[in-house]
């Protein structure tokens, strides 16, 4: 058991050992002594050490030949072993490799140095980051961003840099110096003199304007006397440059967003150290930092003069609502001009100001309104000749704005007012043309106090106020014209209504007269047989005309009465079907070329309704279908219940009705333009006539063409059923008959 224990503490040593018993056999190799001699430790043993292990002496050192022929530097030390007894058993030999140990020692004092630059590097890695903290905190605390790059550019001297500056490039190209740092306060002054005099030029091949330029970042670890010589566009330049002591230089880009915003320079004069590149990357961490928090603060002025912007916009769009809200309510070219001056002027504070017309003949500006004038100014401003110099006529030539912002200029530009002027206290004066599709409407004037700077805003929202003022004034001029011209409609209207009434009535004692004596001479005619069959056609010829005289005459009394509301219904319930069919009996009699149908049940159709009117509709229904079939055909009538109305539709197989004059059907004195192709007479009363009654009784007429040719008219009344007033018995219907008629007819003459 001790044997085994020896063995394995014999392995487990660091150092290659051998045991040989006392005839020097190896009885005992561990791992490293095997890797040593390039023998295994089952195949040296019992062998002699010899053979294993050779070795070399030299005054210097002993070297071990390995079974591969290679030499290795070593140390030994022996031991002899006894037994208890005290007797010799045999040797312990130990080989330290020397060359495995000083490998040992390179290595530990690699890593010793290792971990001293590492802990160096974390110290300086701690101090630009704690450094990087204090910029990082200056630079978010302010947007005032001039301001805290100073700071920054104070935090790198002299930690970073001898000297420190900050070039920015402007919004018109130009690099300006906004920070500059150096120990002595005195060398930033002249630092910012030097500038002054010797601005950056923007093409220098080295240099903030190449990083700016670039994007890319640049450092001279030494600065040769050479590379000032080449920057320098002066000899008193170079010397400057040399006064500075430029030895190490680094300039690093501002980016943000993908653009540049300008660069930052540090500079190493009165220092011995040299700019290296974990500076560099040091110090593009910070420019990034400061980049961001420009950035920062000019999205934040640019967003605030974004909202500023839109403030001023939104007050200018509500002014000009208020105008467009006071435009809609005037009529006259006057009230637009009054709300012109008065609101627009108030608008833009002017002081004073006037809208001015061009007379008839272009020669004469006339003012129709006036605000903040004197009375007597009023009298002698309103009225000068349109060749005179002045806003007013540069802004009819120029056809825009015209303005004068001080006394000076408006005193070079239009001397021949200096007298009004004076009188009137006008510093500053703006004429705008209100134009609508190049045409001149007016001049809108405004004259202010004290001398005024006229914005882009400013006149973008005259230009809005004049073009405004356009409209008003085209739309007061329009809306005279139609005034008048509706005016004259109107007084012409009726004044043929009033014909209409007066002729129809006069027309009608004679025609009455004319009426009676052609029945009674064809009465006797007939029981006396005093005419030929040829002369009483002829006086059926002539009694016909004097019907449909009547009619025509009838129809514009209707239409007279329509139009001045004075026809009056006289309701009662009425069968509709026994109606139509009596109607359609009695014009059946009128014509011999068409057949006549009807459709629909026998009675118990009720309506509430004016008899005699309702007949009247069917009767120019039935006769415009007889009329516009000239060559004959099929004329019927249906009678049916829908929806709770009784309609009656009248069909015929005539012309038809063109579609483009369906919606035109119904308007007064309207005929269809196939009606004159045809040589069909009439004066298109009846079917307005027609729509007007059935509107009367609350119902519904339309018009439409019928498939394979013809037209249908339908024509729609509210039902009346027993429950919808007192119960109805036979003797309250109106059933059509022919007493009713003319009784009705009687009344209606009266």
């Amino acid at each position: 058991m001790k044997r085994e224990q020896l063995q394995v503490t014999l392995a487990s040593i660091g150092d290659a050992v051998i045991a040989i018993d006392v005839a020097e056999r190896i009885v005992f190799m561990n791992a490293v002594a095997a890797r040593l001699t390039g023998w295994a430790a089952a195949e040296a043993h019992g062998r002699p050490i010899s053979t294993v292990f050779r070795v070399v002496r030299t005054p210097t050192l002993t070297l071990l030949l390995a079974r591969d022929g290679s030499a290795h530097p070593i140390d030994t030390h022996a031991a002899l072993m006894s037994s208890p007894e005290g007797a010799s058993i045999g040797a312990v030999l130990v080989v330290r490799d020397l060359a495995a140990r000083e490998q040992v020692e390179t290595a530990h004092a690699e890593a010793l140095a290792h971990a001293q630059a590492a802990r160096i590097e974390a110290e300086q890695a701690h101090g630009r980051a704690t450094f990087l903290a204090e910029a990082s905190r200056l630079l978010a605390g302010d947007l005032d961003y001039p301001a805290t790059l100073h700071q920054v550019a104070d935090l790198m001297v002299p930690r970073m840099a001898d000297w420190c500056v900050v070039d920015l490039l402007d919004d018109a190209g130009v690099i300006q110096m906004v920070a500059a740092a150096h120990r002595d306060p005195a060398k930033v002054v002249w630092a910012y003199e030097l500038r002054r005099q010797y601005p950056i030029d923007p093409n220098m091949p080295v240099g903030a304007p190449y990083v700016i330029r670039t994007g890319k970042p640049q450092i001279f670890r030494d600065i040769p006397d050479a590379l000032l010589e080449a920057v320098a566009r002066t000899p008193h330049e170079l010397r400057l440059l040399r006064t500075v002591g430029y030895r190490s230089l680094m300039i690093v880009p501002l980016r943000a967003r993908e653009r540049v915003l300008g660069s930052i320079s540090f500079v190493i004069a009165e220092s011995e150290r040299r700019y290296t590149s974990e500076d560099l990357t040091f110090a593009e961490e910070l420019a990034d930092r400061a980049a961001l928090s420009i950035d920062n603060a000019i999205l934040y002025q640019s967003a605030q003069e974004a909202r500023s912007a839109a403030e001023r916009a939104a007050e200018q769009m509500a002014r000009l609502q208020r105008v467009t809200a006071a435009l809609v309510t005037t009529n006259t070219a006057e009230q637009a001009a009054d709300v012109i001056t008065r609101e627009g002027l108030a608008a833009i504070e002017a002081d004073s100001g006037a809208l001015f017309v061009l007379s008839k003949n272009g020669l004469t500006w006339e003012a129709i309104s006036f605000c903040g004038y004197p009375p007597e100014l009023v009298l002698e401003l309103s009225r000068s000749a349109a060749s005179e110099p002045g806003p007013l006529r540069d802004a009819l030539e120029a056809r825009a704005l015209v303005a004068v912002e001080t006394p000076q200029g408006r005193a070079a530009r239009w001397p021949n007012l200096a007298r009004v002027w004076a009188r009137s206290g006008d510093a500053a004066t703006v004429a705008v043309p209100l134009l609508l599709d190049q045409r001149l409407l007016g001049v809108l004037y405004a004259a202010f106090r004290a001398p005024r700077r006229f914005s882009a805003d400013d006149r973008a929202f005259l230009e809005a106020l004049a073009r405004q003022g356009a409209q008003a004034l085209d739309h007061a001029r329009l809306y005279e014209a139609e005034r008048l011209a509706r005016t004259e409609a109107e007084a012409a209207s009726q004044l043929r209504d009033h014909f209409l009434s007066v002729a129809a009535h006069e027309l009608k004692t004679p025609l009455t007269s004319l009426k009676l004596q052609t029945h009674m001479l064809q009465r006797r005619v007939t029981r006396a047989s005093l005419l030929s069959a040829q002369d009483q056609r002829t006086l059926g010829v002539v009694v016909s005309q004097v019907r449909r005289l009547e009619q025509l005459i009838g129809a514009l009394l209707d239409s007279s009465r329509l139009e001045f509301g004075q026809l009056s219904l006289v309701r009662a319930p009425v069968d509709l079907c026994a109606l139509t069919r009596r109607v359609l009996a009695e014009v059946q009699l009128i014509s011999e070329r068409h057949q006549f149908a009807y459709h629909g049940p026998e009675t118990g159709l009720i309506v509430d309704g004016d008899e005699l009117r309702l007949e009247q509709v069917l009767q120019n229904l039935l006769q415009n279908a007889i009329k516009y079939s000239p060559n004959g055909g099929l004329v019927a009538a249906a009678v049916s219940p829908q929806d709770g109305m009784v309609c009656v539709v009248v069909t015929d197989q005539g012309i038809g009705i063109p579609e483009e004059a369906l919606s035109q059907i119904f308007e007064r004195f309207y005929r269809a333009p196939n009606a004159d192709q045809q040589q069909i007479s009439g004066m298109g009363i009846g079917l307005y006539v027609v729509r007007e009654i059935v509107q009367l009784h609350d119902g519904r007429v339309s018009a439409a063409r019928q498939q394979g040719g013809g037209s249908r008219f339908t024509v729609c009344l509210p039902q009346l059923r027993p429950v919808d007033s007192h119960p109805l018995d036979r003797e309250t219907i109106t059933d059509g008959s022919a007493a009713q008629v003319a009784e009705r007819n009687s009344e209606g003459q009266k």
